[in-house]
C-alpha cells in the first residue's frame, strides 16, 4: 500500500504546490508503535531533496473510524480560509489530499518540523517564558479566529453549556449523585453572576497540549486537528494546555498535577494566574467569566475522549476525577 500513496504523491507533486521540487525518492518513516486513538497510521514523509520532512500522511487501518480523519481535513480547509497572516499560515498544516487509495483513506498534509513542546516544558529554566511561547500563539490564533462578539444569555447556555452538558451525562451515566449536584449548582450560578456579560466565539484547536505543538527556530507550530471546534467561546484550548502541562512536568499525576495549577496555594497556581490574565488582557475577556468555565473544560474533556474510543473511558475518568476536584474546592 505504501507503494501506491508514493505513486500518487508523485503523480500530484505539482498540484500540492509545495515549496520544494520534485524528489527522486520519498521515505516513509511510521510515528510511534501504536494506531492514533482515531485508528489511523501516522507517516512523516522524507524528500531525498533536503533533511526536513515534506508531508505528513494518516492512512485509517479501520473503516469504521473515517469521521475523525474526514473532520480533520474539513477543519484544516476551514481555518486557512479564515488566518491571514503569514506567520499563522505557516503554523498550520495545509490540507493536500482526502480520499481512497488502495480501499484506504488517506489524509496527506504538509508537515510541521520541529522539536515537541513536551521536551521544552520538561527543560530546566524559566517556565513563564516557556508557556509565553505557546500563549502568544494561541492569544495570536484565538484574535485571527474570532467570528463575533456573543452576549451570555439563553442561546449561548443552550448551546455552549447545556448541549455538552447533556452529552456527558448520556456518555456518564454512572455519575453519582453529588457530582450532578455540584455540576448543576455550577451551571446556576455561571448564569445568575454573568448572564448580560460578553465573550467572543473562535475557533479552537480542542486538544491544545504539547504532544500537538512544535518549536522550530522561534516559531510555534500546531499539528492534529481532528478535534477542532470551528465556533466556540475559547474555554477549551488555554485551559486545556496549563492541565496538560502541569500533567507532563510533574511527572504524570493527574490530580496531583491538576491540583498543583488551580487550588490556591498550589506550587503553580500563580503562574497559571498570571498566565489566564495575560490571555484575558489581550482578548478583552473577563477573567472570571472566563475561569468559570474550567468545568465546561473538563466536561469537553471528558466527552472528546470517550467518543474517539471507548478503550479511553481512563483517560475520561481522569478529566472527571479533576471536575470533581475543582467543584469541590470552587463549589
Amino acid at each position: 500500500m505504501i507503494n501506491e500513496i508514493i505513486n500518487f504523491i508523485f503523480d500530484s507533486w505539482n498540484s500540492f504546490h509545495l515549496e520544494v521540487s520534485k524528489p527522486n525518492r520519498l521515505t516513509f518513516l511510521k510515528l510511534g508503535n501504536r494506531p492514533s486513538r482515531n485508528a489511523s497510521v501516522p507517516f512523516l514523509v522524507f524528500s531525498d531533496k533536503q533533511y526536513r520532512p515534506v508531508l505528513f500522511v494518516k492512512v485509517v487501518r479501520n473503516p469504521c473510524y473515517t469521521a475523525t480523519i474526514k473532520k480533520e481535513y474539513q477543519s484544516l480547509v476551514k481555518v486557512r480560509r479564515m488566518i491571514s497572516s503569514p506567520y499563522m499560515s505557516g503554523a498550520i498544516p495545509c490540507p493536500l489530499f482526502l480520499g481512497e487509495i488502495s480501499h484506504r483513506l488517506i489524509l496527506i498534509e504538509t508537515a510541521l518540523a520541529g522539536v515537541a513542546f513536551n521536551n521544552i516544558i520538561k527543560k530546566i529554566g524559566n517556565l513563564y517564558k516557556r508557556y509565553c511561547l505557546a500563549l502568544d500563539w494561541l492569544i495570536k490564533f484565538h484574535a485571527e479566529t474570532t467570528q463575533y462578539i456573543s452576549d451570555i444569555d439563553d442561546p449561548f447556555v443552550n448551546r455552549y453549556i447545556l448541549k455538552p452538558l447533556n452529552t456527558f451525562w448520556n456518555n456518564f451515566s454512572f455519575i453519582n449523585y453529588q457530582l450532578k449536584q455540584d455540576i448543576n449548582e455550577w451551571v446556576e450560578t455561571f448564569v445568575k453572576i454573568h448572564k448580560g456579560k460578553t465573550i467572543p466565539i473562535v475557533t479552537q484547536h480542542g486538544d491544545f497540549s504539547p504532544h500537538n505543538i512544535y518549536y522550530d527556530r522561534g516559531k510555534i507550530k500546531v499539528a492534529d486537528w481532528e478535534d477542532c471546534l470551528i465556533q466556540s467561546p475559547p474555554h477549551l484550548d488555554l485551559f486545556h494546555f496549563l492541565i496538560s502541562c502541569s500533567y507532563v512536568y510533574s511527572g504524570g499525576n493527574p490530580e496531583t498535577s491538576f491540583t498543583e495549577c488551580f487550588m490556591n496555594g498550589g506550587k503553580y497556581d500563580k503562574l497559571v494566574n498570571q498566565i489566564v490574565s495575560e490571555y484575558c488582557s489581550s482578548m478583552n475577556i473577563d477573567i472570571h467569566l472566563l475561569n468559570t468555565l474550567i468545568p465546561l473544560c473538563l466536561i469537553h474533556a471528558a466527552n472528546r475522549d470517550i467518543e474517539r474510543s471507548k478503550d479511553l473511558i481512563y483517560s475520561s475518568l481522569n478529566w472527571i476525577n479533576r471536575l470533581k476536584l475543582y467543584l469541590q474546592y470552587h463549589g
